[in-house]
């Protein structure tokens, strides 16, 4: 007998990480699904690949969105200040 396999314990979903596709990807990131393969591509966006099928984990596209230089939001004049209450 293996001691170190909990016999009375069957896995559970909750035990996996959640698989995204590239268009769940997209959906989560604000953006068209081709911009999220390309970015795959190039080696920006990492992935988990089972067989031929792209998969994205929560955690890849959280450290995809950290590591996207940051740059400052200009004041211009020329745009007008939504007056929605925000």
């Amino acid at each position: 007998m293996n001691h170190w396999i909990n016999m009375n314990r069957r896995p559970v979903m909750d035990d996996f990480p959640q698989l995204l596709t590239i268009e769940e990807a997209a959906r989560r990131l604000r953006v068209h699904p081709s911009t999220v393969d390309r970015e795959r591509r190039r080696g920006h966006l990492n992935c988990t690949t089972i067989g031929s099928r792209v998969f994205f984990t929560r955690e890849q596209l959280i450290d995809y969105i950290n590591n996207q230089s940051r740059t400052q939001c200009r004041n211009t004049d020329s745009l007008s200040t939504p007056t929605t209450g925000w």
